[in-house]
This record gives structure tokens, C-alpha cells and sequence, in this order.
């Protein structure tokens, strides 16, 4: 196998100086324009410390400038240093080694949250721009010095490239999509503020050190999997699923729920947690059926998947609150396993392990945090969670497909079965019928007799998903689909409805007219 290597080290390493040399001193600039205290000004309206800092940055540019003119002119003196430098195994390796400890350290302090900083703030943001500057540096001294040491296999690339072909270009049309969307928020700002009572804000983060601890045990597995050459047995992914499944599970129940909107308390003469809002309303429906009275009282109602499930957890774990939402939490825990199986299909075991363990994080920040975000959690009785395990469950499918669309397009119609069963969560998820049609043109643009029945299979089997409960309760296909949408409409734009009802109700009392005149619209037309 031919690996790309560099051929002309000096231009490589003259480009190198160059842009150490560039980001110094707009490192320099920044640190400059950084205000200071009036009473440690000593120079240019800067403190002694800051200028021995812009100093050393200065020093450092100038350094790097006089390099790239000196690599830039003599190729042989640039080969004596290649050779000195990367011609030892040890010094290799200590350069890219301290190059990932540079990167990562610079990478820790600059994603780390400003409080965490307390009373020394004010000195990490004036030496802010240098520790950027050390993430930039080590991030490329470590791709200079990793391929000169391994080198780049560039066909294998373009080999992958054309291999997954479909899949790239679905992968650049949904940046594209989401490209769009950005720059439409960017320009009109809608979502950068609360307009009304539809948008909240932001969601619960990943902590930066939990990112690190997520990528550390990801290079575990990668290297534990080295050692296996890459041989595990067949039944590892399974072992790895349900053991994450069961550490999530573990965590995400053991955590304590502090009250929320949606489950306040707890209140006297219990000491109980309540479902209110949202959360009564499924929990009532589930109570109806306990008593034999059917989900929701035999009333018709859009989200009753959910409800059924609470009627399965309040048989098993009773009508202890913090009882029934541990054992909802620890369901709920299949969601990192998912995103496991997920990041093995893209990737890799170690992918798939880091994105499990980011899930993992995030689920327990979104549980400790219920009473400072509005934002659903595993704890709390609402459908936006298991709808986000629908979603994962569809991206799933959607990933095997496209690995070979040709074998494995029972997924996609699994995946349109997902949608029905997620619609009867939240309405939303109805979008994801419109990305599945749109893979389906791109994946079968040449094979469209193919790709028309595999699209007509997924719209089907979305409606079987939902045709049960529709039929139970007298309703169409269709109105299980609509139902939500019309209310949120009468719920946003109630001048609107009424306007439409009073239309309808006009054309309902002047149609036998209409029947027995027919000039009748001639005559009163506006």
C-alpha cells in the first residue's frame, strides 16, 4: 500500500513556520486589546505582566518567521533537522505525545465554563489568546509530525470515497440543508431570543472534562481493540450494548431528581413528587386505564403510546413517583446503547464508545439540572425522550440501509415503521418521513421503479404503525397525523380558526342555496 509522504519537507516546514509565526502575532493583537487595570500600568497602557507575555509571544513570532525564511531557501539544512528530529524513535514520539498533551491541556482550559475558573478569572482571560494559540500550535505539529512518522493513505480515502459514494453525497446535502438553516437564523435571528411562549432556552451541555473522559475511554477500546487485531467475536457488540445499557441504567436511576416544573414537590402529607402540566395529563390518561376505564377514559388522544407505557410502569413499580420515573430512567438508558450501535456503524467500536459515553454525561446533567433548564429529562413524564430514542432507533436503520442499499432495504421500511409508532409521541417526528423520502431519490435516482415501491413500503408501513389506534378510535388514517397539527394552529393563530370555522359554518348554511340558485356566488361576489 503506497502512503502519501512529504516529498519537500522544507516547503512543508517553511508553510508550518509561517502559520506559527501568523497566529503569534494575532495572538499578540488580542492579548493587546484585552483592557487592564489603570493601576498596573506601566507601559502603552499595559501591566508588567502583560507585556513580558506579549514579549514572549513576539519573541516566539519572530522566531517562527526567521525559520520559515531559513527553511524556505535551504532544503538541505531543512533535511539535517528532519533527520535529527524524526530520525530517533524517542524524540519522534515525544513530540507527539507532548503535542497531544499541549492540545489537550490548551483544549481543557479553553472549553472548560468560565465560573469554574472562580476568583481567577481575570488572569485566564488575559493569557486566554496564548492557551488558543497552544491548541492551534500542538493541533498542527501533531498532523506535521504523525505523518511524517506514518504517513497518509490517500487512495484508501478515495477509495472509501467512492465506495460510499451515495452516502457522502447524502451526508453533503443534509450539511447543505442544515448549512441553510443556520444562515436563515443568522440573518432573520429567529430562535436567538424567546418571541413568545414556543421557544426556551439553551438545552443541557456536555462538560468539557466529561468530553475528555468520553474521547479517553474511547482510546482505551481503540487500543484494547489493537490488540485483539481487531478479532473480537461476533457477540461483543451485543456484550457492549447491554453493558452500556446497564451502567447507564444504573447512573441515570441513582441520580437524584431535584423538582421541576413538570414534577414539583415533594409535597406534604406524602413527601411525593406529582406529575403537573403535560406530565398530568399522560399520567391521568394511564390512571383510567389502571382502573379498567381505557387509555385517556376512551377518549381519543394522539400521543396514547406513552400512556400505554405508563400503564406498564405503574403495574410494575406502583404509584410511588420516584419509584415509576427510576424505572422509566432505567429503560430510557437503551438511548447511549443505540448511540453505541450507531457509532460502530459510522466508525468504529471506539467511535461508538465515545458517543455512548457523551449520551451517558449528558443524561445525567439533564436530570441534575431539571430544576435550572427547561428541558425534558428521563425523569420527568413527558414524551420528548422517548421520541429522541425513536429518532436514534431511525438513524439507526437509516445508517444500515445506506450501507448497502441494494441488501439492506428492509431497514428503511423499519425506519418508516418508527415513524408511525414516534407519531403517536410527538407530532414532529413526521419530518423524518420527508428525510427518508429524500435519501430514497438519492440513493435509487437510478433504479427509480426500486426506489418508488421501497417509498411506497415505508408510507405504508408508517400508516400500519398507526392503524390500529385509529381504527379503535373511529378515526381515518390520516386524522391521527393531523390531529396535532390543527390544534397547535388553533393554539397559535386562534383569530385565524375562527375565521375558518365561520367560513365553513357560512358555506354549510348556504349550500342547499347554492343547490336551488346556481347564480348565486354571481350575484354576491365581493
Amino acid at each position: 500500500m503506497r502512503m502519501f509522504r512529504w516529498q519537500r519537507f522544507n516547503l512543508v516546514l517553511a508553510g508550518y513556520s509561517l502559520l506559527i509565526s501568523a497566529s503569534a502575532f494575532i495572538t499578540v493583537w488580542a492579548m493587546y486589546r484585552i483592557p487592564s487595570d489603570p493601576r498596573n500600568i506601566v507601559f502603552l497602557g499595559l501591566s508588567l505582566q502583560r507585556l513580558s507575555m506579549i514579549g514572549a509571544m513576539s519573541l516566539a513570532g519572530i522566531f517562527a518567521a526567521l525559520l520559515f525564511l531559513k527553511a524556505s531557501r535551504d532544503a538541505a539544512w531543512v533535511e539535517r533537522i528532519r533527520v535529527g528530529v524524526f530520525g530517533g524513535e524517542r524524540l519522534g514520539l515525544g513530540i507527539r505525545w507532548g503535542a497531544v498533551a499541549g492540545f489537550g491541556s490548551g483544549a481543557i482550559a479553553h472549553f472548560l465554563p468560565l465560573y469554574r475558573w472562580g476568583s481567577h478569572l481575570d488572569y485566564y482571560q488575559r493569557v486566554a489568546p496564548i492557551v488558543t494559540w497552544v491548541m492551534l500550535a500542538s493541533a498542527l505539529t501533531f498532523v506535521i509530525a504523525w505523518v511524517e512518522k506514518y504517513g497518509f493513505d490517500w487512495a484508501g480515502l478515495a477509495d472509501v470515497l467512492r465506495t460510499e459514494r451515495k452516502t457522502f453525497y447524502a451526508a453533503l446535502m443534509l450539511l447543505g440543508v442544515f448549512f441553510a438553516i443556520w444562515l436563515f437564523i443568522a440573518i432573520s435571528g429567529m430562535g436567538l431570543w424567546r418571541s413568545d411562549g414556543y421557544w426556551y432556552g439553551a438545552g443541557v451541555p456536555i462538560l468539557g472534562l466529561q468530553i475528555l473522559f468520553a474521547f479517553s475511554i474511547g482510546i482505551a477500546v481503540f487500543f484494547l481493540e489493537r490488540s485483539f487485531s481487531n478479532r473480537l467475536p461476533s457477540w461483543s457488540d451485543a456484550s457492549i450494548f447491554f453493558f452500556v445499557w446497564g451502567i447507564a441504567a444504573l447512573l441515570w436511576a441513582r441520580e437524584p431528581m431535584p423538582p421541576s416544573f413538570f414534577a414539583p414537590g415533594p409535597y406534604l402529607p406524602d413527601y411525593q413528587f406529582h406529575p403537573f402540566s403535560d406530565a398530568a395529563t399522560f399520567d391521568r390518561g394511564s390512571q383510567f386505564a389502571l382502573i379498567g376505564q381505557g387509555i385517556n377514559n376512551s377518549r381519543y388522544f394522539d400521543r396514547a403510546l406513552y400512556m400505554a407505557f405508563l400503564v406498564f410502569l405503574h403495574k410494575t413499580a406502583g404509584q410511588d413517583y420516584l419509584k415509576v420515573v427510576a424505572l422509566q430512567a432505567a429503560i430510557y438508558a437503551v438511548l447511549p446503547a443505540i448511540f453505541y450501535l450507531l457509532g460502530r456503524s459510522i466508525h468504529s467500536r471506539a467511535f461508538g464508545v465515545i458517543v455512548a459515553t457523551m449520551g451517558m454525561m449528558r443524561g445525567l446533567n439533564g436530570i441534575a439540572a431539571g430544576s435550572l433548564i427547561d428541558l425534558s429529562n428521563q425523569k420527568q413524564m413527558l414524551t420528548d425522550f422517548p421520541a429522541a430514542i425513536v429518532v436514534a432507533l431511525f438513524a439507526l436503520m437509516i445508517v444500515h440501509w445506506l450501507k448497502s442499499p441494494s441488501k439492506n432495504y428492509l431497514y428503511a421500511i423499519w425506519a418508516g415503521g418508527l415513524v408511525g409508532l414516534g407519531i403517536m409521541l410527538r407530532t414532529n417526528i413526521l419530518f423524518l418521513l420527508l428525510l427518508a423520502g429524500l435519501l430514497t431519490i438519492i440513493v435509487y435516482w437510478r433504479q427509480k421503479l426500486r426506489g418508488a415501491w421501497i417509498g411506497l413500503l415505508i408510507v405504508v408501513t408508517m400508516f400500519s404503525a398507526t392503524f390500529a389506534w385509529g381504527v379503535h378510535n373511529d378515526k381515518t388514517v390520516f386524522d391521527i397525523y393531523i390531529y396535532r397539527i390543527l390544534l397547535v394552529i388553533r393554539a397559535r393563530y386562534p383569530q385565524s380558526s375562527e375565521i375558518i370555522n365561520t367560513a365553513q359554518a357560512i358555506d354549510a348554511k348556504l349550500s342547499p342555496a347554492k343547490m336551488a340558485s346556481p347564480n348565486l356566488g354571481a350575484r354576491t361576489k365581493i
